[in-house]
């Protein structure tokens, strides 16, 4: 009988290999909207892996992975906030004792991410933890001459400034990451870009362009097919259509949202979604249905844990009540 054998840099490399793979299924799980998938391919990898089977570089490229995806997780679906935060600060350790100032920037690229979503979550509105997340990021991978990397970070940025009321400063670092996903083809954060600039035109109450920006972002999101951020797309046009008393085009735009988030059990972006169908059934005069979504998005709000969501929901059927 012949024993075959391999040696730890051979068995590195398959495993190399495997990482690669294993990050790109689970990113295609995670456009289809297979949230659960995409959590359970890195995490099945990770506990199949014994120490030293993969490089250092590689197992931090997969825990990184891995904390994003369940930060999203987290954000549509169900709170694993502490999980993924435990995830990158291993990876951010092993980012630092490997001396590599891209991984370094991706973990806290990461960091802020789930910073920013637990801040909405928890609806305490503080956001300074992320920002200053985003903000190393953005050192660290400009240093390491990463263009992706920087824009990705210089819109994490803008998201922070939005949140905080801080337009101009939102509106730069938008541009700054719209300006590198076009020169690099970067379509997914094209559509993020592009889409958050639209926002700040419609706070400013510039409704037609923030309607030419939300549907130049659906476009995109069409093209690359990723159905979780097709959902969010559809009510940002939902909301924008009700400004504009544009009745048909929001209903059909909100149902859409709530369709595909139920389809994908994207508990954030149903809430959200019968919210502003509740409010569109307000306008409409038909306090009876207004009232049934605003009560259902509490309900969903309330059992996924939401605050920022329910305590929307709650102040909506006040007001409602108070007409």
């Amino acid at each position: 009988m012949t024993t075959i054998t391999f040696s730890a840099e051979a068995i590195g490399e398959r495993y190399a290999q495997l990482i690669r793979a294993t990050i790109d299924l689970s990113d295609t799980y995670f456009y289809a909207g297979r949230l659960a998938d995409a959590v359970q391919l890195p995490e099945q990898l990770l506990a199949l892996m014994r120490e030293g089977d993969a490089s250092a570089i590689d197992e931090t490229r997969l825990l990184l992975h891995y904390g994003k995806i369940l930060g999203k997780m987290s954000f549509y679906r169900e709170a694993r906030f502490e999980r993924a935060n435990e995830v990158l600060a291993k990876a951010q350790k092993m980012a630092r004792d490997i001396g590599d100032n891209y991984l370094r920037g991706k973990a806290r690229l990461r960091l802020g991410q789930v910073a920013d979503y637990q801040a909405i979550y928890s609806g305490k509105d503080d956001f300074q933890l992320a920002l200053n997340h985003y903000e190393r990021a953005y050192d660290l991978l400009a240093a390491a001459e990463s263009a992706e990397g920087k824009g990705k970070a210089a819109f994490g940025k803008g998201l922070i400034y939005q949140r905080l009321g801080e337009l101009d400063k939102a509106r730069a670092n938008f541009e700054e990451a719209l300006e590198i996903a076009q020169k690099n083809d970067l379509k997914y954060d094209k559509s993020l870009a592009i889409r958050h600039i639209g926002f700040i035109h419609f706070a400013e109450g510039n409704l037609d362009k923030a309607c030419a920006y939300a549907q130049e972002s659906l476009a995109l999101r069409e093209e690359i097919g990723c159905q979780v951020l097709l959902a969010s797309a559809h009510h940002v046009l939902g909301n924008i259509s009700i400004a504009r008393e544009e009745w048909a085009d929001a209903i059909a735009h909100l149902q859409q949202a709530d369709a595909l988030a139920q389809e994908m059990n994207l508990k954030f972006i149903r809430i959200m979604a019968l919210l502003s169908i509740g409010e569109w059934y307000k306008r409409q005069n038909d306090p009876a249905q207004a009232r049934e979504n605003f009560q259902l998005a509490r309900e969903i709000a309330e059992e996924s844990g939401h605050v920022t969501g329910r305590d929307a929901a709650v102040a909506d059927l006040a007001e409602l009540e108070g007409a």
